[in-house]
């Protein structure tokens, strides 16, 4: 329908955008330590890419190890970060959803992991922002008003209620501040037309 249009827009720029992280992870899980985000070591990583199969092995050596960490050890936001995006990018959403919710348990001030969570309990409901969504997204919100992707979740929150001239002024916030030309900018574009 035309009113799922914008929203499924707006997620396929994310998800493409998802692939970035799922590498750096993969890194990390190899390493065990952020080094693995060094410049040096991703491109090493980008020559030697793993497949499919190895990538889904190392997310979940990587969940059954921060599942297995002491209850007297301090837990690593980022690495839930980490393993929920690399689930999300692997399309496991309720995985992705329990690790979303603990990141946001150990870093509940970071917009974006909440724009990333409302996003993925969104795609759970059936594309539906209502409810907790939207609510994460308004969090976020008040954290960061120029959280590019909480505002164009809240476009499309307010597109699903309807709103349509409400939706179009969070997507054209959200429009000024995309990268100029980006397949995301052009999925915005799309939206307010819509609108």
């Amino acid at each position: 329908t035309s009113s799922a249009r914008p929203a499924k827009s707006t997620r396929m720029a994310w998800a493409l955008g998802l692939t970035i992280p799922l590498l750096a992870f993969g890194i990390y899980g190899f390493l065990g330590n952020t080094q693995a985000l060094d410049p040096a070591n991703l491109q090493a990583k980008a020559e030697n890419d793993p497949t499919p199969e190895q990538v889904e092995a190392m997310v979940s050596g990587f969940a059954a190890r921060l599942a297995a960490v002491p209850a007297s050890e301090a837990p690593d936001p980022k690495a839930w970060e980490m393993l929920a995006r690399s689930y999300a990018a692997m399309q496991k959403f309720p995985e992705a959803s329990t690790a979303y919710k603990r990141a946001a348990e150990l870093n509940p001030g970071n917009a974006q992991i909440l724009a990333d969570y409302a996003d993925v309990l969104a795609v759970l409901q059936g594309q539906s922002m209502a409810g907790e969504p939207i609510r994460l997204i308004a969090r976020a919100l008040v954290l960061d008003p120029n959280n590019l992707k909480a505002l164009a979740l809240a476009g499309s929150a307010e597109f699903e209620k309807k709103d349509f001239a409400k939706a179009a002024q969070f997507w054209e916030k959200a429009s000024k501040l995309a990268p100029a030309g980006s397949d995301f900018a052009k999925g915005l574009a799309s939206s307010i037309d819509d609108a």
